[in-house]
């Protein structure tokens, strides 16, 4: 059990406490408080003694032998994650209103990556917002600032599925993504050090009212007519249509 009680010199802390001051402990450069309280993991943790119990084990056993229980657990410790993804070819939507979400926690600001195909109307009525995986990147399509072909090359386009000689398609990295959009990769404004698991916990529909604010700050569109997408992209059309909850409490 998660929430599991032990005395220490007379006193009750919860083994969560004990991970988290743990956690904080060896936190690179988290000396000053970020907007979030650090996420922790009970169960990450018990796998990481695991881990270095079998790597002991491995270590102790003769190197000249092979088996299959020395083979299976080499563990060796790999790099650091990259917190610094080298992307480009897109556009910035940046927010610096504090934005709060629906599980608590809030971001003092975000930016979100946007890429865009077609010609806006005058009347801003051919916006079609494309909805990506929960794991993709803005890049549904090549355009000049990025000729790799994209994920949805082939339905994207002049006279294919989505036509871009009739509409004006964008598509965004989703906020909480680690292609351009900020997620728990980029930097926390109150103390200058990366969100981790610090980051907070987002939900779908909080996705969607990021990605709607971009259509209306940068477009002028308050409200886009079509949608398309793919796998997590269909749980957010699903929402947008349902209506989501505006700022004040209004709906859709």
């Amino acid at each position: 059990m998660f929430l599991r009680l032990k005395a220490t010199n007379g006193k009750l802390l919860s083994q969560l406490g004990t991970n988290y001051f743990r956690r904080a402990k060896h936190s690179s450069a988290r000396s000053n408080q970020g907007s979030n309280p650090q996420l922790t993991f009970p169960c990450l943790d018990r796998l990481e003694q695991k881990t270095k119990d079998l790597a002991s084990a491995t270590g102790a056993a003769d190197a000249g032998s092979v088996s299959c229980s020395s083979e299976s657990t080499s563990l060796e410790s790999g790099p650091e994650p990259s917190y610094s993804r080298i992307s480009s070819g897109f556009e910035l939507y940046k927010n610096t209103t504090p934005t709060f979400f629906d599980n608590g926690g809030f971001l003092p600001e975000y930016q979100i990556a946007y890429e865009s195909w077609g010609t806006l109307s005058a009347e801003k009525d051919n916006l079609i917002l494309i909805h990506t995986g929960l794991s993709a990147s803005s890049h549904a399509k090549s355009q000049p600032k990025n000729l790799k072909k994209g994920w949805w090359e082939n339905f994207i386009g002049p006279g294919k599925y989505i036509d871009t000689d009739k509409y004006f398609v964008v598509c965004t990295n989703v906020l909480g993504g680690c292609y351009g959009s900020t997620g728990p990769s980029s930097k926390d404004p109150a103390n200058d050090d990366y969100y981790a698991t610090g980051f907070p916990i987002i939900t779908v529909n909080d996705m969607v009212r990021a990605q709607r604010e971009l259509v209306r700050d940068v477009f002028g569109v308050k409200k886009a007519p079509c949608f398309g997408g793919c796998f997590y992209g269909w749980y957010a059309i699903a929402c947008i249509r349902l209506g989501i909850p505006r700022r004040g409490g209004e709906s859709r």
